[in-house]
């Protein structure tokens, strides 16, 4: 039922006789590369420096949970 209501709803939006307005593409585009921002950016979208990996490390809850402090370490020895 919610295949067909979504595919009903995608063909009525792109019937090929009405136009679609540049303020609802402009819209839509904006949602679909917020959809896609982290596949088209890689490995750019969540580049953390080492200095924030650290202060995030030193959070006072954070510092007693073992793992933790293991994975934030692994990630300033490497980067």
């Amino acid at each position: 039922m919610v295949y067909r209501g979504a595919k009903v709803y995608l063909f009525a939006f792109l019937r090929p006789h009405r136009s679609v307005r540049w303020y609802i593409a402009a819209i839509l585009g904006f949602v679909i590369l917020g959809f896609f921002a982290s596949s088209i950016l890689g490995l750019f979208w969540q580049d953390r420096l080492p200095e924030k990996v650290q202060a995030i490390a030193s959070i006072p809850l954070l510092v007693a949970q073992p793992p933790v402090q293991h994975a934030s370490r692994i990630f300033v020895e490497w980067n």
